[in-house]
């Protein structure tokens, strides 16, 4: 699942909030959180290609949407064909500079994009200088980034070691180029870099045998007693509620931020995992069932992020156990029909919603990740 779903609720849950939105859609190979945001609301469109004499690089579509509470919604892409045109990263960076001098009131930009953070490392002198301007308009820039087991394992190998970077290394380099300009863009350390870990299997109440199987690879990983808790298989009533209890408590406590040194360390642990499983099954990555791959990552992952003496989640951090089922074929579904609700996307969204409110309410607004940052 792609960064959509998450775009799409966060504008939803922060506009209930009585927080201006502006979902900005800057997707060039599938914009549709374009689409789907306009069939949520009535509205009025126009098309702009400059402000106060300064031209967009492309004219911009802009859905002025009407609500009767809660907070206003602007929902803006390209227009027509340039939607679907490739461009430089910082261009994003200069349509937002634009779009704050339309619509001047307080607002959150929220972003889709078809980019990955290394796509942003370019020292050009006006990238870096759109990045600073950025910086200084907005009082949070945060970049999502949606971790997954093969993400975290993509790295060179043989040959091409000596001339490729691992993933994790590529976004590292790329906050510290704006770091070394002063330009705190990521935070020093990548602190403004909000994590998404998911295993991607969908909810379902899994058989005995499957249980059993993933226990004894755990083991033999992990070494010692397993904390059967740890592993996300589930009575599903008693799972989300103990969940969603704990999650409020475990970010309220927190005074944890995953760097991207943190980051580093975890892919090393990461990699000995793997070589374990191929140790122990020579054919893992051919044979394995797609769930024993994802249960391994997400139980890794949930292992090295929880703090379990304290019970606190680094803040930078979300972590969904599992996908909702309706999410599967989420963006068709969402295209079929002419209007939408609100309700009907939150609900479809299932427990997810919740813990991305958890998050918002926790996190987000109180500017936790700015008080540690500073």
């Amino acid at each position: 699942m792609g960064k959509t779903p998450f775009a799409l609720l966060l504008s939803l849950l922060l506009r209930r909030k009585n927080i201006n939105v502006i979902a900005l859609d800057f997707n060039s190979l599938n914009p549709d959180f374009y689409e789907i945001m306009k069939r949520v609301y009535t509205g009025k469109l126009s098309v702009i290609t400059e402000v106060n004499g300064e031209r967009f690089s492309y004219p911009m579509a802009i859905y002025e949407a009407t609500t009767k509470s809660g907070g206003k919604v602007w929902v803006v892409s390209r227009a027509d064909k340039y939607r679907y045109i490739p461009y430089p990263p910082y261009l994003i960076f200069d349509t937002i500079i634009k779009l704050k001098k339309i619509i001047r009131e307080p607002t959150f930009i929220i972003v889709d994009t078809n980019l990955n953070i290394p796509a942003f490392n370019i020292a050009l002198a006006s990238s870096l200088e759109l990045a600073k301007k950025l910086t200084s308009m907005f009082r949070d820039i945060y970049f999502f980034h949606i971790w997954t087991p093969g993400t975290l394992r993509k790295a060179p190998f043989g040959l091409t070691m000596m001339h490729e970077k691992t993933e994790i290394e590529l976004i590292g380099s790329t906050v510290t180029t704006f770091s070394r300009y002063g330009i705190p863009l990521f935070g020093r350390n990548g602190e403004n870099i909000i994590h998404i870990v998911t295993p991607r299997f969908f909810e379902a109440v899994l058989p005995d045998s499957f249980r059993a199987k993933i226990l004894f690879l755990l083991r033999r990983i992990f070494g010692g007693t397993l904390n059967e808790a740890m592993v996300p298989i589930y009575d599903e009533r008693r799972f989300w509620g103990n969940l969603l209890v704990e999650l409020p408590t475990a970010y309220e406590r927190s005074l944890r931020l995953i760097t991207i040194r943190e980051l580093s360390l975890m892919k090393s642990e990461f990699d000995r995992v793997v070589r374990e499983l191929i140790t122990t099954y020579r054919d893992f990555a051919v044979e394995a069932d797609p769930l024993d791959i994802e249960i391994v990552f997400f139980s890794f992952i949930l292992n090295h992020a929880m703090e379990r003496a304290t019970r606190t989640m680094p803040l930078n951090m979300i972590i969904i156990p599992f996908m909702v089922r309706k999410l599967v074929n989420f963006v068709d579904a969402m295209l079929l029909p002419s209007v939408l609700s609100e309700d009907s996307i939150i609900e479809r969204e299932g427990i997810i919603g919740k813990i991305f409110e958890i998050w918002v309410n926790k996190v987000l607004l109180p500017g936790k990740i700015r008080m540690l940052r500073e």
